[in-house]
């Protein structure tokens, strides 16, 4: 994956690379990739990701034994070198724990060498270890300067004391807007408008601010809060202490991680049941689709998976040409083996009827009544044609063409 910035520094491409342990297909991919598209001397790149390659570049002196094979090692070390990038995350340090508990680096970020003003700081932060994660996530932070989209402050309703926006609306009630007999209309629209300002100050001085955040989960409550500022101390704490073996801090951070996840799975859970109780009779259409549909983090469009039956057998098309080839074979049948029309086989001759008919439709102005009426294809005015004959022969026609590609 890789996303690009603009900036007036220039282009900035941060390609996301997993490369798996038996093959370097990641890595031939992304050499494919800049050689179509070279980047220009003034382009910046960051790569990063997990790359399951070991070397005394960047490995820890502990695991010097752990050195990828050379024809392994050797196509990423290359596209380092053609592409003059430099190793922006201070070798040495771990990211990987492995299931012995030994800690290794399979992970790195490259930046191109003419770009290392833009790093301020690369680093691992034991304290955002996910749970039930083996990687430790890396930070870096790149001086690019961006444009900002506005962030909109909207009050936060749920946090609001009632007893005290009462009060406060009491007594700006009395204060601006006192009680008096409306005897006219322009009267009752100053009032309206009055009401609506006095009560729109209150809620502006009463009710906190909440920042949106897009990664907001509606279960979410301040238990889970504490229980993950907890997982991140200790955390931290069983990373400081990740050689000694046994030590108290790695098993307290394990049983407060397990409760962590625990919690989320419970809260959720809740959540989930919660809706389900109180669900409208429109909602039910949607929670059958949550039910039914498969998992999915809604980031495009796409075809789901396919299941066809080929001679009993049930398959499954999951990847792009399987789908292509499953829609193909459904929408676009084989031709029979054999044809049973004669090859000698004499059609009737066209009916001229159909062909008058043809020619009063495309010569038929727009309807008087409706001027917008949607135009055809080929410029001519959408019109139906009682006669069957036009309807078959330009569905002979579509078939003939179908059947020919």
């Amino acid at each position: 994956m890789a996303i690009r910035f603009t900036s007036t520094a220039g282009y900035l491409t941060i390609y996301n690379i997993y490369n798996d342990c038996n093959h370097n297909n990641s890595l031939f991919s992304l050499s494919a990739f800049l050689i179509t598209n070279p980047p220009i001397p003034t382009d910046h790149m960051i790569w990063l990701g997990d790359f399951n390659h070991h070397h005394p570049l960047w490995e820890t002196f502990n695991n010097r034994h752990l050195n990828s094979s050379e024809n392994d090692i050797q196509p990423l070390l290359n596209l380092l070198q053609d592409y003059d990038m430099e190793l922006i995350f201070p070798p040495g340090i771990p990211t990987f724990e492995t299931v012995t508990h030994n800690w290794t680096r399979p992970d790195n970020v490259w930046l191109s060498h003419h770009g290392l003003n833009l790093i301020h700081t690369c680093n691992t932060d034991p304290t955002l270890r996910p749970i039930l994660a083996d990687h430790l996530p890396i930070i870096t932070i790149v001086d690019l300067p961006l444009d900002r989209a506005p962030v909109k402050n909207l009050p936060n309703f749920h946090k609001i004391d009632f007893a005290e926006f009462n009060k406060s609306l009491r007594t700006h009630l009395e204060h601006d807007s006192p009680a008096l007999l409306i005897t006219s209309e322009e009267g009752f629209h100053n009032k309206v408008n009055q009401l609506i300002a006095i009560i729109q100050a209150t809620i502006n001085s009463t009710v906190p601010i909440r920042k949106p955040c897009p990664y907001s989960k509606r279960w979410w409550n301040t238990d889970l809060t504490t229980l993950k500022k907890k997982k991140s101390r200790l955390s931290n704490k069983a990373h400081k202490f990740r050689d000694i073996i046994n030590h108290p801090a790695i098993e307290e951070h394990k049983k407060v991680t397990k409760e962590f996840a625990l919690a989320i799975n419970n809260m959720a859970k809740a959540h989930w049941i919660d809706w389900l109780e109180n669900i409208s009779a429109q909602q039910i259409y949607t929670a059958n689709k949550y039910v039914t549909n498969e998992p999915t983090d809604f980031s495009s469009a796409r075809i789901p998976t396919l299941k066809t039956d080929l001679n009993g057998i049930q398959h499954q098309a999951i990847s792009n040409p399987d789908k292509v080839q499953a829609l193909s074979t459904s929408f676009f049948p084989p031709p029979p083996t054999t044809n049973s029309i004669s090859e000698n086989f004499e059609y009737p001759p066209r009916s001229q009827a159909s062909n008058s008919s043809q020619e009063n439709v495309s010569e038929k102005p727009p309807s008087a009544s409706n001027p917008s009426r949607p135009q055809a294809l080929m410029g001519s005015p959408t019109s139906f044609s009682p006669n069957p004959w036009t309807y078959l022969l330009t569905t002979s026609s579509i078939y003939s063409e179908l059947s020919s590609n």
